[in-house]
C-alpha cells in the first residue's frame, strides 16, 4: 500500500484522535518467507492478490497459486500474532487490477471462492480476522477490497479500505493501552539516537535519564524490560528475553537485520550478484557451493558478507 497515499488520506479526515502509521512492504518472494516472522507485529495486515489469478477465466494452476500464497500469508499472521483469546490481527484482503478485473459479478465469484476456500480450512482463525467490504459495488459485501491502483483514492475501494484501517487501529488494544509519559519519553530518545543497536545497560541508563521507573515496586529492570516488550510488540524496535539475546536492544531493526540477512538469504544463481558473493565464492567455494545449492551457511562465509557489519556481527 502506498504510505503516501495513506498519510495524505489521514490528513484529508477530521478526527480529534490521531494516529501515526508506518507502512511496511514484505517482500513476496518465497525465498524471504524466512525473514517475515523477525517484524510481524502487532498492527493491520493488508495481504494483497492479483484478481486476474483467480477471475473465472483463470487457468486452475494460475488460480491454486494464488489461493496457496494466500493460504501462507493467513497463516502466517494468525501464528505470529494470535492472542491469549485465540484471535489475530486484523487482516484486509487486497485485490489488485480492478481496472482488468472490474464487474461485480466477477468480484463476487472472487469473493465466493476465499470463503470457500479459507473459511472451512485450517486458516479459519485467520479468516475471523479477515475484514469485510460492506459498500461493494452491486450490494453484496465482498470478503476483500477490489481496487484499482492507477487512479488512486479516486478508487472508492481504496477509500474504504483506508477507513477500515482506521477504525480498526482505533479498536487495537495496543493503541487503547495507556503508558506512562516516561515511556513515551524513552521512545522520543530511541527515535534520536543514531545506533543500530544498544546493550541493555546502555537501554537502561536511557531510560533512568527519562524518568524510569515509574513503578518504584517493579524497580528500573523489571519496568525497563517491560516497556522494551511493549515497544517490540509494536514493532518500533527489537528485544527478546531469551537468555542469548537479552542484553541487546536493536533499535532499527530493518536497517541493521534486513541488509545483513538478505546479503544471505537472496537468489545466489541468478539474481542479486555482488561483490562479497564473488569474494565469498573465490575464497571458500565448497563453504560457497552448499550455501547455494543446499542453504548450510558455514559461519567462515560472515567474515565476507558481513565484513562491513564490524563491530555488529556478534548482534547478528
Amino acid at each position: 500500500m502506498d504510505q503516501n497515499l495513506v498519510v495524505e488520506f489521514l490528513q484529508d479526515e477530521e478526527t480529534s484522535e490521531q494516529i501515526v502509521f508506518e507502512a511496511w512492504d514484505f517482500g513476496g518472494q518465497d525465498v524471504f518467507y524466512s525473514l517475515h516472522h523477525l517484524f510481524l507485529a502487532d498492527g493491520v495486515y493488508g495481504v494483497l492478490f492479483n484478481m486476474e489469478q483467480l477471475a473465472p477465466g483463470a487457468g486452475e494452476g494460475t488460480r491454486e497459486g494464488a489461493l496457496s500464497f494466500l493460504d501462507f500469508w493467513l497463516n502466517s499472521i494468525f501464528l505470529h500474532t494470535q492472542t491469549k483469546q485465540g484471535r489475530c490481527a486484523p487482516i484486509l484482503l487486497i485485490g489488485t487490477h480492478k481496472d482488468k478485473v472490474s464487474g461485480a459479478e466477477e468480484h463476487q465469484h472472487i469473493s465466493r471462492m476465499l470463503s470457500d476456500r479459507f473459511g472451512k480450512s485450517m486458516a479459519l482463525t485467520a479468516w475471523r480476522s479477515v475484514e469485510m467490504y460492506e459498500d461493494a459495488t452491486g450490494g453484496v459485501p465482498l470478503c476483500f477490497f477490489p481496487v484499482d491502483n492507477t487512479i488512486g483514492q479516486s478508487d472508492a475501494a481504496v477509500r474504504a479500505a483506508l477507513r477500515v484501517v482506521e477504525e480498526v487501529a482505533k479498536k487495537s488494544e495496543t493503541i487503547q493501552q495507556e503508558v506512562p509519559l516516561a515511556w513515551l519519553g524513552f521512545y522520543d530518545r530511541i527515535r534520536e539516537d543514531k545506533r543500530l543497536c544498544v546493550s541493555l545497560d546502555d537501554a537502561k541508563a536511557m531510560a533512568s535519564e527519562c524518568g524510569l521507573p515509574v513503578s518504584n515496586r517493579l524497580g528500573l529492570d523489571k519496568e525497563v524490560k517491560g516497556m522494551l516488550a511493549f515497544f517490540n510488540k509494536l514493532g518500533k524496535l527489537m528485544y527478546h528475553t531469551d537468555p542469548s539475546l537479552s542484553e541487546v536492544v536493536v533499535l532499527r531493526p530493518v536497517e541493521l537485520l534486513i541488509p545483513a540477512f538478505t546479503k544471505i538469504i537472496r537468489d545466489h544463481k541468478e539474481l542479486h550478484q555482488s561483490a562479497e558473493t564473488a569474494a565469498a565464492a573465490r575464497d571458500f567455494p565448497y563453504e560457497w557451493r552448499q550455501l547455494v545449492d543446499q542453504a548450510l551457511l558455514d559461519t567462515q562465509l560472515l567474515g565476507v558478507l558481513w565484513k562491513e557489519y564490524g563491530q555488529h556481527t556478534r548482534v547478528l
